[in-house]
Formats: structure tokens, sequence, C-alpha cells
């Protein structure tokens, strides 16, 4: 089922039940009312979709006390997005999966993942949205003029999804690529992607999804690490990510990339460690009057 379709229903059934909704005084009224009311009314959804989406729901209502029509406002918004428009387009345009029978072209929220997701998760983690694929190649055959040798390096995308990223980065001769991935769902198609994707141009088939937390994640020994950033976590969890790559880099002589595609987290910023070292426009569209930016910073 479409997350557009879903969207949809969501926001009528709100909208026709916005002043019952508001005369509910307790946590009892609303089990018994808002449960049923989107159990029901989404019940063609995986099971573990319809909690998570009920949860959603009774958070910003009833513990953040949001107004129902204010979240109505959030729902529309989310369901005329321009963006997923263009990135739909360019999805077409492209044919990635078509040309190499993956799944990686679909846009997600974080509880349509078929996870029974945390508020903390929903709030703190991206949403699964393919990496635009020009950028992707600029951005790596961006550090060819940096020197790096891609024999020595290892390749880590923090919020690598379906693994889109490590296919791509798999045409170049990296000595290992290794994806982040905390939805167990999206894992699991990433490990299959990795299985099915096959080109005579493959330069490195020694990839590897881990999933999990990604302060959990024991950064790998090797002369040099390029980590690739597409805004996957919030700035809390980068600025403890950030201080124990610069902790792990202090006792040993290894160069590090950090690749950003839009925001730069302000801790890259501010570092004395990492410099910037690339700024570019891509060719990859983010509205009908921009592109996409890449940042490449480096110690």
């Amino acid at each position: 089922m479409s997350q557009h379709k879903l969207w949809s229903k969501l926001l009528r059934v709100l909208e026709d039940n916005q002043d019952k909704i508001r005369n509910i005084s307790n946590f009892e009224s609303e089990n018994d009312f808002i449960s049923p009311l989107i159990h029901t009314s989404l019940s063609e959804y995986n099971p573990i979709i319809i909690e998570n989406v009920y949860n959603i729901v009774k958070y910003y209502l009833f513990y953040k006390k949001v107004d129902v029509l204010d979240l109505i406002n959030v729902i529309k918004e989310k369901g005329n997005s321009a963006f997923d428009i263009i990135t739909l387009e360019r999805e077409t345009e492209d044919a990635f999966d078509e040309k190499f029978g993956t799944l990686t072209g679909v846009i997600k929220e974080q509880f349509m993942l078929h996870d029974s997701i945390s508020m903390e998760r929903y709030e703190n983690s991206a949403r699964y949205h393919p990496t635009p694929i020009k950028s992707m190649y600029l951005a790596l055959d961006s550090l060819k003029k940096h020197n790096i040798n891609y024999n020595d390096s290892i390749f880590i995308d923090v919020g690598s999804g379906m693994g889109r990223n490590l296919l791509i980065a798999s045409e170049y001769p990296f000595k290992k690529i290794i994806g982040i991935e905390i939805s167990e769902y999206l894992n699991e198609i990433a490990e299959k992607n990795i299985r099915i994707y096959k080109t005579e141009t493959q330069k490195c088939t020694n990839i590897n999804s881990f999933c999990g937390d990604v302060l959990n994640f024991d950064l790998p020994e090797s002369k040099c690490l390029v980590l690739y950033f597409w805004e996957p976590i919030d700035e809390v969890t980068f600025g403890s990510l950030f201080r124990k790559l610069t902790e792990s880099i202090k006792s040993k002589e290894q160069k590090v990339f950090l690749i950003f595609l839009g925001k730069v987290f302000p801790e890259v910023r501010k570092s004395e460690n990492f410099k910037l070292k690339d700024y570019k426009e891509t060719n990859d569209k983010i509205s009908e009057t921009d592109n996409f930016y890449i940042s490449i910073f480096s110690n």
C-alpha cells in the first residue's frame, strides 16, 4: 500500500472526527475511541504499521497536547511534498531498480517500515529516501583529487537504508563497504539487494550491512575511512558519533573523509580536526529551482 494513500486515509479520519477528538477528556476514553477508529480505517495495512500510526497520533494529541487541527495540517504537508514528487520523477528517469532488479527507489517514513518503533526513533531517525544517483557518483569520484587510495579505504554509509549507496560504492575498488541501518526491515532488504546486485564493472564485493544503533558500531581499523551522511540522524546523536570518531583518530594515523549530501552538522564546521576540502553543486534537483550540494571534509 502506498504511503500517499495512508496519509490520505489518516487525514480523512482526523478531519471527520476532529470535534469528537477535541472533546476526549482522558486516556481511557481516548483508548476506546482513537484506537478502534485508526485500526478500522487502516485495516488494509500491516498491523505493525497501524500500531505505529496509532501510537504517533496518541503521542501528539494526548501527550504533547497538539491540537488535532495542527496535526491535520502536518499530515497535509506530508501528503503533498513537492520534494517527494521530484524524487519519484528522478527515480523513473534513472531506472536504477529496473536495471539491476533491486528495490531501493521508494520513500518510507519510519512508521511504514514494518518495525515497531519508539517515539524517540520516530522523532530522531530520518525516513528512508533513495539517494540521488548522480550525486553519489559525483561524491565518490571527487575523492580521487584528494589522492585517496580506494584499496586502503573502507566506505561506511550511516543510515544505509535499502543499500543503494553500498551498491554504487561497490563500483569503486574499496577495501570494504559497510552500511549502518537501525531498521531491521530495511536491513533485510539491503542484504537481499547486495546478493542481487551484480555488474561487469563491480570492483568490490566485500559488502556488509550492520543492523543497529550507529553509536553501538565499532569503527573499523583501516588506513582510511570514508563516511557518508544524508541527514540520517539528529544533531545530538551525530554529536556523540563525532566525538567517538574524533577520539578514535587521535590515537592512530588514520585518514578520514566525511561526505555530506545537503546539511553539514555544526560540530564538523567548528571542528579543529576536520576541514572543508570540497563543495559542489550536483546535477540532481532538490526543488524546481535548487540542486543538491555535496560537502567533503577531511582531517
